[in-house]
């Protein structure tokens, strides 16, 4: 029993220590420095990598860095690399949500950003709502289900809304049941 204790302990640290890496590379980036000027977005970035599963940091510790980007537009877009690092431009909308003190569908945007990424969907022939569904399971899996779920009852009117509001809802019930 006292091993599994230390096998798991190991495993945990093993985690942070990931995390601690991946928030490293991350806030060393050139180009994320604009983050680092205000704590509110500050803090929602380090909640964001906090909230990664193993999968997730082993997998984004392997990708090219990610440059958060401003620009304008509405919410977020995720660009893969070419070169040096992949791109998720971060609108005007997106960072008010981050600075908000309750930041979750904010986080759930980025999140389904990074899903893009981690799912490699630039590099492959996939549906462009399997993808969507895809990178919202990359926020599902970081426990943002609720807050996506809330943001998507914007969309509720479209036929890609409702597939995408129904497969999380449907994932939310059975996180829960």
């Amino acid at each position: 029993m006292l091993e599994l204790f230390r096998k798991s302990k190991v495993l945990k640290e093993n985690l942070a220590t990931k995390r601690s890496k991946l928030k490293r590379s991350f806030l060393s980036n050139k180009e994320n420095q604009w983050i680092l000027k205000d704590r509110y977005l500050l803090e929602s970035f380090k909640s964001f990598f906090d909230r990664l599963n193993e999968k997730q940091v082993t997998r984004l510790l392997k990708e090219r860095p990610i440059a958060f980007i401003k620009a304008q537009g509405k919410y977020a877009c995720a660009l893969s690399a070419q070169k040096d690092f992949h791109i998720i431009m971060i609108f005007p909308e997106i960072e008010k949500m981050l600075k908000s003190p309750l930041p979750e569908e904010g986080l759930a945007i980025l999140a389904h950003e990074v899903g893009h990424i981690f799912y490699q969907h630039s590099y492959r022939d996939i549906d462009p709502l399997e993808a969507q569904i895809e990178a919202d399971s990359f926020a599902c899996d970081m426990g943002l289900t609720l807050p996506l779920e809330s943001f998507l009852q914007k969309y509720e009117h479209t036929i890609e809304g409702k597939v995408r509001i129904s497969r999380v809802t449907c994932r939310h019930f059975n996180e829960n049941h």
